[in-house]
């Protein structure tokens, strides 16, 4: 399975997708991605950012980003309204991240490391 072109043409051409340069929408459209493909799109993905930052966390995969990209904003608030700054912070950390996840997932060996990675950190 490869995305990656699906998720770059989303990040070029947003405006194809029906999305206005706002991070709840996009991530609505990811997630609907997500659901179309049985929930294997971002399967791993909440466990690949946990090893990423070497945390484990409670909050929902984009959550997870929003608080990364925007850190003075409380993760509570990722529906907005923001400013068009933290938008574009916002946007561009999702689509890095998501892209940087894509690469793992599509390697068998990159798959099986951030897994064993990722049982390690439960472990402590």
């Amino acid at each position: 399975m490869n995305d990656k072109p699906l998720i770059e043409d989303i990040r070029a051409n947003p405006g194809t997708y029906g999305l206005d340069g706002r991070y709840y929408p996009t991530v609505m459209l990811l997630n609907g991605i997500d659901v179309a493909q049985s929930r294997g799109f971002f399967r791993g993905f909440a466990e690949w950012l946990c090893v990423q930052r070497q945390e484990l966390s409670s909050f929902a995969w984009y959550k997870e980003i929003f608080r990364e990209a925007v850190p003075e904003v409380d993760p509570g608030e990722w529906r907005g309204p923001l400013t068009p700054e933290q938008e574009r912070r916002a946007l561009d950390h999702l689509f890095t991240r998501v892209l940087e996840f894509l690469a793992v997932r599509n390697s068998r060996e990159g798959l099986i490391r951030m897994y064993a990675d990722f049982r390690t950190l439960r472990g402590r």
